[in-house]
């Protein structure tokens, strides 16, 4: 009976945070959805094993005045991303357009390898980069059983915002292994690949290290190395969450040309500065600490203490 408790629990509260509530917003006028999200997002049993995993890391690497307003913002940010998922699946382009902010004429031409990072919503921008017949990959890991929380609800839901990103980008996600490979042919036919470098070193095994937050570090390289191998310009986006009126924005950080050299340090440390400017949008800090080597004379967590995949939040 506990086991069965506990099930129904996990299913009921996946339920609530990846279906009912965002799955307003495929209903709802969408400036009243969004007033009414501002409002729920202070409920802090929303996400919540996610928001008290990503406070206790954040707390311990960036200054944050007053926790109750991070936490709302934090989790503002997760309901957005998670509305957007049921926005670019039920709402038009012409629809979308009204609320998203993005400067055309700064995108790059042509095929590329287009970066952004777990700082944003980034699912409707996505979508809005290949309206102009752009055709893209989203790189992504396999998606596991644990990857939504572990709920059966979690999981069915996280398989559909793969296909719905597969849908909107006109190509389908490539999935490791030989990710590196696949993305190799997919720039060579003309298209792009969309990716997100800045996932926990623990799952990949080309990692570089570089200088962050006053530390060294493990970054991801893999994408990096094979736009640098094959000639292929990166662009590196943005996506910085209105949390006023809840449009969207897509934001051209820096395009790196071939033939410039290892973009890496220039990329982290664009990483780093949004991080610090709004620790709050920055999803992944419960795995965060994975990105540091450790201090010199401070014994590393064992795997008992390193905090695990957050629950019903991705």
């Amino acid at each position: 009976m506990p086991r069965l408790h506990t099930r129904i629990s996990l299913e009921t509260r996946a339920l609530i945070e990846f279906v009912l509530i965002p799955g307003l917003a495929a209903v709802l006028p969408w400036r009243l959805c969004f007033r009414l999200f501002r409002w729920i997002a202070r409920w802090p049993w929303l996400y919540r094993e996610h928001t008290h995993a990503a406070h206790a890391v954040a707390a311990r690497h960036v200054a944050i005045a007053d926790r109750h307003d991070w936490a709302w913002r934090f989790r503002l940010c997760l309901l957005i991303d998670h509305s957007d998922f049921w926005l670019s699946r039920f709402r038009s382009d012409r629809w979308l357009a009204k609320f998203l902010d993005i400067e055309r004429s700064a995108l790059l031409s042509g095929p590329s390898l287009v970066l952004f990072f777990h700082s944003g919503p980034g699912m409707w921008p996505a979508r809005a980069l290949c309206q102009d017949g752009r055709r893209a990959s989203f790189l992504s890991a396999p998606l596991q059983p644990r990857s939504m929380g572990g709920s059966r609800i979690g999981h069915r839901y996280g398989r559909a915002r793969l296909a719905e990103l597969a849908r909107v980008t006109g190509l389908p996600i490539t999935f490791p292994p030989g990710a590196r490979e696949q993305c190799r042919k997919i720039l060579a036919r003309g298209d792009s690949v969309l990716g997100m470098p800045d996932v926990p070193p623990d799952e990949t095994r080309h990692l570089v290290t570089v200088p962050m937050f006053n530390r060294r570090g493990r970054f991801p390289g893999g994408l990096i190395a094979t736009a640098t191998a094959t000639s292929t310009p990166i662009m590196l986006l943005d996506f910085p969450p209105d949390l006023d009126q809840g449009r969207r924005r897509l934001v051209v950080v820096e395009c790196f040309m071939p033939g410039r050299g290892d973009p890496t340090p220039d990329i982290v440390a664009h990483w780093q500065r949004i991080v610090l400017q709004r620790s709050w949008s920055f999803t992944l800090w419960p795995m965060f600490d994975s990105f540091l080597e450790p201090d010199p004379g401070t014994p590393e967590p064992s795997a008992g203490d390193r905090p695990g995949p957050p629950s019903a939040t991705q």
